[in-house]
């Protein structure tokens, strides 16, 4: 399953870079694969919701995704608990930071980008999918209980 996180990461990043290059080369309209009022990326892009102070909220999504893809190859290779830790404190910042976006684009904005909803679905996937391993290994905790912080992840 950590393979599959790490992709899941890998497309995160993907799509935040994309969303960041949108930002500083002037792509105004964010290419939207669709055409309704309700799935309007330039219009959620271009809204004062998509920046925090002068940093696009795309930058932050590239670094986020890309601290998180850091700490799991780290923590794959060492196995030292603080860089899961890291991993499990900064998806769930990421995940309630989602939650609170998706609800500007629902109630505020009134329109959804389809990169923004992918990043949030990447999120709570890849939380849900902790989520799973931590509960697979139930018995391994019993007997194990210094390792049940690492299956966590």
């Amino acid at each position: 399953m950590r393979k599959i996180i790490f992709i899941l990461l890998l497309l995160g990043l993907v799509n935040s870079a994309y969303l960041s290059y949108e930002h500083f080369f002037g792509i105004s309209s964010g290419y939207c694969p669709f055409n309704n009022p309700w799935l309007a990326c330039g219009r959620v892009l271009e809204s004062p919701y998509s920046m925090l102070g002068p940093v696009p909220l795309a930058l932050l999504g590239v670094f986020h995704y890309l601290a998180l893809t850091i700490w799991l190859g780290v923590l794959k290779k060492t196995g030292h608990s603080l860089f899961a830790q890291l991993l499990v404190f900064q998806s769930a910042i990421g995940l309630l930071f989602s939650f609170y976006l998706v609800y500007l684009q629902a109630i505020v904005i009134q329109a959804y980008c389809v990169y923004c909803m992918a990043s949030a679905l990447i999120s709570l996937r890849s939380v849900f999918l902790r989520v799973a391993i931590f509960s697979s290994t139930k018995t391994v905790r019993n007997r194990h209980p210094g390792k049940s912080f690492l299956n966590l992840i």
